[in-house]
């Protein structure tokens, strides 16, 4: 399983490499003239800053600021314009995202702890729409008390439309929500100033199944019998099967998503040894198999590819065992007399837990097969508590596991 495993993850390093980038068809905004190209998209935190371009795709690298040009977009996704946070600071501009272009604009800029602050902009004025929290003792118990005074900006700009202004009394400070109204409020004060509203972020849900093997190592330390004190077992290969259910996160980055999985795994363990105490010998066997019903939950990273793209993730599983076998095999018998002998079956674990918890990582690369359908490739590291109940007692597991999928 290592022998695949490494060539696996080689290959995720030199793909992850070269899919640093996400070029895409977009243009550059520069003293009112649009070039267009190919624009590096690399999420809106990194893209209030600075912008990739390329003119052609066999063409140099050009990288531009808010101080040279004066925007830039995507063809079909996001498009940024130069803004100014602080007045009278030209080092404070940077790219906003745009969200509602007319008499009326709505911008949004994703600050350095990676938090969304809204922009009103009308005539000359640009004004952040303020949303805040503070903490107050009401009736002697501390209370989080919201601040919308995002309304009462918005009340004051919707005067001439009776309709949006009411319809700020309680409204959300959600960039969707505030992007329908204020496109809303250019339709009824201006109809022919709105030039853009951006489409809703929208989570794209995929699901798929996947197959495998799975090899393991169990350590138990701490046991008050021989295999229960510091014994290291390794498992032969076993499989694993899943069913799994992916969601994108575009509102906080659109190339995360989470990822929930119904999996089933199993493990067999097998050791035998031998102790010698004065004339007798204690020859023990010891036989674990373990099936697992397990919950993996995982959030994903993909980086930015044409075709093949590699993918980083990490989360938690929790773990059932099932119709599951433990047990350990003694038999004593004496160096002096041939005869005297006796066998005796119990479990390796009193208490043994069904329930057991882990962490993961893992990498793999998503591969075009047809029409909207992918196969994956994964490797997966997997560190468990096992199956012990006692604090004394440890039951640690490292699992390996080599995954193919395909997204249906």
């Amino acid at each position: 399983m290592k022998r695949l495993l490494l060539p696996l993850f080689v290959l995720f390093l030199c793909f992850s490499a070269v899919a640093q980038r996400n070029f895409q068809p977009g243009y550059i905004l520069q003293q009112n003239d649009t070039i267009r190209g190919l624009v590096d998209h690399r999420g809106e935190k990194r893209s209030a800053v600075k912008v990739n371009f390329k003119r052609t795709e066999a063409g140099p690298l050009e990288t531009y600021g808010p101080a040279d040009i004066q925007g830039y977009g995507v063809v079909d996704g996001p498009k940024f314009e130069v803004q100014r946070l602080a007045k009278e600071s030209p080092d404070q501009d940077r790219f906003f995202t745009l969200l509602v272009k007319g008499k009326a604009s709505l911008y949004a800029y994703r600050d350095a702890e990676s938090q969304d602050r809204l922009y009103l902009h009308m005539g000359d004025s640009l004004q952040e729409l303020v949303f805040y929290h503070n903490i107050q003792v009401v009736e002697g118990k501390r209370v989080k008390v919201p601040y919308h005074e995002y309304r009462g900006t918005l009340n004051q700009a919707f005067k001439d439309c009776p309709d949006q202004m009411a319809a700020t009394k309680k409204l959300a400070y959600k960039r969707n929500a505030l992007t329908e109204i204020i496109a809303h409020y250019n339709q009824c004060s201006m109809p022919a100033s709105l030039t853009y509203v951006e489409k809703p972020q929208k989570a794209k849900i995929t699901w798929g199944v996947s197959v495998g093997a799975t090899t393991s190592t169990l350590k138990v330390k701490g046991g008050p019998t021989p295999p229960t004190r510091d014994q290291t077992f390794s498992s032969s290969a076993g499989p694993a099967l899943g069913l799994f259910l992916n969601t994108t996160l575009p509102w906080i980055n659109p190339k995360l998503s989470f990822q929930g999985e119904f999996q089933y795994t199993r493990q067999r363990y097998t050791w035998s040894f031998r102790e010698e105490v004065h004339t007798f010998v204690k020859d023990y066997q010891v036989e674990l198999d373990l099936p697992y019903l397990k919950l993996p939950l995982q959030v994903r990273y993909t980086f930015p590819a044409k075709k093949i793209k590699p993918y980083v993730q990490g989360g938690i599983i929790n773990s059932y065992a099932i119709n599951y076998k433990q047990e350990t095999t003694s038999t004593t018998s004496s160096t002096v007399v041939q005869e005297n002998y006796s066998v005796k079956k119990e479990p390796y674990m009193q208490g043994f837990r069904k329930y057991a918890q882990s962490l993961t990582v893992g990498g793999g690369l998503l591969i075009p097969a047809w029409s909207k359908h992918q196969f994956l490739l994964e490797g997966r590291f997997e560190k468990g508590n096992g199956f012990s109940p006692y604090s004394g007692i440890s039951s640690d597991t490292n699992q390996l596991y080599l995954l193919l999928g395909f997204i249906l």
